[in-house]
């Protein structure tokens, strides 16, 4: 084509406002994008909800090219540090998705950048790391959410208990929010964080607290146990928040037993981990920026929690 017939074709396609489909142009280039998922086995239900979104992801870019493998990992058993230096060294992917969960993976990232692969977190972040964008909850506003809840619920006054004393960043970012706003209502105590798991964990100590608080909030992934051992102790006044949604939490909502739960988007964390790691291969060179996201913080409780399962 002749340089001054180019210029007219695009003057006349700015004209008519006309912008080309980018992703038509993939389709044309048959370009395949691999992509390596790495995410834990458990808590099983949590990454079962984070496998609808990634479907749901497929669905839309598998004919874009768009083609994903799956990598499991369970420590000790399967450490994710492992995994994601085979993967690395394998140079079968350019791109992997990771969530790291408490190992410290910021050196294997920065290495898989480094030889160009690109790399973001999901579910928990590797702030430290060179990759490229996080897709998750903001776990201090989770917490602060669960403290405003549960002071609220609980008349802004008496005693409230924390469960989960874990170490890991996202119980200890719940629990810092939760504080943070209890700080607003002072003639509410707060007793805690109490263990649910390791030497420290008792039964009969959780059983005491329970009997002496108006409210409980549950950090960590054990809100349903904390729900089976309330209903076993003629507590139904007793107000409870904790994290996530299953069908088990789902009977507990309609029981009165658990108050509210908060939902931590797993679905979306799972898509918009997967479809901004496409947009990052398929677009460079012509609009490679992609922001990270927050998913939503949303309020589940008995009379909306049919939508949720």
């Amino acid at each position: 084509m002749k340089r001054e017939t180019y210029e007219k074709v695009i003057e006349t396609a700015e004209e008519l406002g006309y912008k080309p489909n980018k992703l038509a142009r993939f389709l044309s280039r048959k370009t395949e994008y691999r992509v390596a998922l790495v995410y834990p086995k458990y808590v099983k239900f949590f990454w079962e909800q984070v496998e609808v979104g990634i479907k749901s992801a497929l669905d839309e870019l598998s004919d874009y090219g768009l083609r994903v493998d799956t990598f499991r990992t369970s420590s000790p058993r399967i450490p994710a540090r492992d995994v994601i230096r085979k993967l690395i060294d394998s140079d079968n992917y350019q791109g992997i998705a990771i969530a790291p969960g408490e190992e410290d993976l910021s050196d294997l990232i920065n290495d898989g950048v480094a030889r160009g692969i690109k790399i973001c977190t999901f579910n928990q972040d590797a702030k430290k790391s060179d990759r490229l964008f996080y897709v998750g909850a903001n776990y201090r506003e989770a917490g602060r959410l669960a403290g405003e809840l549960t002071c609220k619920f609980c008349g802004r006054s008496g005693k409230v208990a924390i469960f989960g004393a874990n170490d890991d960043f996202q119980t200890t970012e719940k629990n810092k929010g939760f504080f943070e706003v209890a700080e607003f209502y002072p003639e509410l105590e707060v007793l805690g964080p109490y263990s649910l798991a390791g030497p420290s964990y008792s039964e009969e100590q959780l059983k005491y607290v329970l009997q002496g608080v108006s409210g409980v909030y549950v950090s960590t992934a054990e809100l349903g146990d904390v729900a089976e051992l309330v209903s076993t102790q003629s507590l139904r006044d007793l107000v409870m928040v904790g994290h996530d949604m299953n069908q088990q939490m789902l009977e507990y909502l309609e029981e009165g037993i658990v108050t509210a739960t908060i939902n931590q988007d797993p679905a979306g964390q799972g898509y918009f981990a997967l479809t901004n790691l496409f947009q990052q291969l398929a677009y460079e060179g012509i609009d490679g920026s992609v922001e990270g996201v927050d998913v939503r913080l949303e309020v589940i409780m008995k009379e909306n929690a049919k939508f949720y399962i």
